[in-house]
């Protein structure tokens, strides 16, 4: 697991502050792969809400979505969109993203897995 985490810091010192490829994209490829882990987590949360709900919780959560980021959901479709024609970069940011939840929940798991009821 550590490994992971310091691969995923490596790879992100390298992109800081860096465009993608593509000079279109207004958002960099660390902006870029918090976007998507935000959206990752929002698709779950909107799914396991009731159905008549979803609407209503789904604008709430992009505007979250947008306070996080610091860019506007136009913008954060916009640069999707033009990744989904750039397979190579979006399968990168798409993997630091996915290994980056992979981490979280590691590290969820750990801390639930570490509970002491008191005997010795």
């Amino acid at each position: 697991m550590k490994a992971y985490l310091i691969l995923f810091f490596f790879i992100l010192s390298g992109c800081a502050n860096k465009k993608t490829n593509d000079s279109s994209l207004e958002m960099t490829k660390e902006e870029l792969v918090s976007a998507l882990i935000q959206l990752y987590t929002v698709n779950a949360a909107i799914n396991i809400n009731d159905v008549d709900l979803r609407d209503s919780t789904s604008q709430v959560y992009f505007k979250q979505l947008e306070s996080i980021v610091g860019k506007p959901k136009d913008v954060i479709r916009s640069d999707i969109e033009k990744l989904r024609t750039m397979p190579d970069s979006l399968l990168v940011i798409q993997g630091i993203a996915l290994d980056t939840l992979r981490a979280i929940q590691e590290r969820q798991l750990l801390k639930t897995t570490n509970i002491s009821i008191g005997l010795n």
